[in-house]
């Protein structure tokens, strides 16, 4: 729920949607981007490729899909000076965030070389 707290209204995510699918549920989904929306929080976010997936892309919410074969095993959001980590596995989730400029920074820009090589959502 910090993350809905960004003070910057913009963060980027690394998704791995399979995980998200799996460990949370559609009311919480519907809740989590309606918050975004209603806060007006843009973001930029990687999804992986591992299933498809309906696209929850808007103006505020760009989303582009790594390759086939790229899947992420947990997610990854980026927001002020902070860096949260989630895996939702079934039974077992788990979470942290690290509060450190130059570690976000520098995920940042790992984030954007990602982007430049992801694809667009159909």
């Amino acid at each position: 729920e910090d993350v809905l707290n960004v003070k910057t209204k913009f963060v980027r995510s690394l998704v791995s949607m399979k995980s998200v699918l799996d460990g949370l549920d559609q009311e919480y989904l519907r809740y989590w981007f309606g918050e975004i929306d209603r806060r007006n929080i843009q973001s930029k976010s990687l999804w992986s490729a591992e299933n498809r997936h309906p696209s929850f892309a808007t103006k505020k919410r760009d989303l582009r899909v790594m390759p086939d074969g790229v899947n992420f095993p947990a997610t990854m959001v980026l927001y002020d000076d902070k860096a949260a980590v989630f895996s939702f596995k079934r039974g077992k989730p788990t979470s942290f965030v690290v509060e450190n400029s130059e570690f976000t920074e520098t995920l940042a820009m790992m984030f954007d070389a990602l982007w430049q090589q992801a694809r667009l959502t159909k």
